[in-house]
C-alpha cells in the first residue's frame, strides 16, 4: 500500500517512537498537517487510538501519568502557532507495524512505489525516450566501428 506522503512520514514517525504493537504512547502538540495524516492513519487501520473512558482506559491513564509524553510540536507544522490537537494516545496496529518497517527500507519503499505506479503514462513517455535514448546509441556506436 502507497500512502500520500504527510500519512507516511507520519507513520514513520510513529514507528520510531512504538516498537511493537503492544506499545502505547501520548503524543502531544500535533500540527494540523500531522493531525489530519493521524485520522487518516486511523481510518485506515494502520494505527489505534486509545481514547480515554473507553475500554483502554487503564492504558490511557498508564500513558498520560507514567509514560513521557513525545512533543511533536515541529513535525510537519506549517507555522510556529499550527496546533491542532494537544494530545492523543496512540499503538501501532499490526498492519501498520509492517507497513512502517517497509516504508523504513528503501528498496521495498521503492518496490511498493512502483507496484503502486507501474501502470502510470509517464512508463510509456519513459519507454518511448528510452527508445530513441537506445537507437541513437546504436547508431553513434554503428558510425564509430567504420
Amino acid at each position: 500500500m502507497w500512502l500520500p506522503k504527510d500519512e507516511r512520514k507520519t507513520l514513520l514517525k510513529y514507528c520510531d517512537y512504538l516498537q511493537d504493537t503492544q506499545e502505547y504512547t501520548r503524543f502531544v502538540f500535533l500540527s494540523k498537517r500531522a493531525d489530519i495524516s493521524t485520522r487518516n492513519l486511523i481510518d485506515r487501520g494502520l494505527v489505534h487510538e486509545i481514547i480515554e473512558g473507553g475500554p483502554e482506559h487503564v492504558e490511557s491513564l498508564t500513558a498520560s501519568m507514567a509514560k513521557d509524553s513525545i512533543n511533536l510540536r515541529n513535525f510537519l507544522a506549517s507555522s510556529e502557532d499550527d496546533i491542532e490537537c494537544d494530545n492523543i494516545t496512540l499503538r501501532l496496529t499490526i498492519k501498520g507495524y509492517d507497513l512502517g518497517r517497509k516504508y523504513n527500507s528503501f528498496w521495498i519503499r521503492s518496490g511498493l512505489w512502483f507496484a503502486e505506479y507501474k501502470h502510470h503514462w509517464i512508463w510509456l513517455i519513459v519507454g518511448f525516450l528510452g527508445g530513441i535514448i537506445g537507437a541513437l546509441l546504436v547508431n553513434w556506436l554503428s558510425n564509430s566501428n567504420k
